[in-house]
């Protein structure tokens, strides 16, 4: 069995625009749903062990009718993983990102309470959305790990 030590960093508000001067719902809403920027760290050296794993769910609203981007928020979530030698699955990390989305709706649901978008509300995720690009995460970090380590 293999023992594996997940510590969380703080979430981090990076960009929070709220833009509108209309208190009305705009017909023309464009309303994204949640996107995803992630990626591993390969180890550092002293810590070869340990891996970051890093979330940036982001979301945008946009008014169609008047031309203009009336919601962009991003935030930034990242966990320190100790694997040993194991590569790390998809499995694994999925709740990471589950909990980073949800960080992310927390924030969503304080901040736009009380305005025309409050009631767009962030959906949870589910594995088989996002299975395919965390596997593709991981492969992209087994490759720089062996570029490192095979120079």
């Amino acid at each position: 069995m293999i023992n594996v030590e997940i510590a969380k960093y703080q979430i981090e508000v990076q960009i929070w625009e709220y833009n509108d001067d209309k208190p009305e719902l705009p017909r023309g809403l464009q309303v994204s749903s949640i996107n995803i920027s992630m990626g591993l760290t390969p180890s550092m050296p002293e810590e070869q062990d340990w891996f970051i794993f890093s979330i940036s769910p982001h979301r945008e609203i946009i008014d169609k009718t008047h031309k203009k981007r009336i919601f962009y928020g991003q935030t930034h979530t990242a966990f320190k993983l100790k694997l040993g030698k194991t590569i790390p699955t998809v499995e694994l990390l999925f709740p990471l990102l589950h909990e980073a989305i949800g960080d992310f709706a927390k924030i969503y649901d304080e901040r736009t309470k009380n305005t025309i978008i409050h009631h767009y509300k962030i959906e949870q995720p589910h594995i088989k959305e996002y299975r395919e690009n965390i596997q593709l995460t991981i492969d992209k970090w087994i490759k720089a790990i062996r570029g490192i380590y095979h120079n």
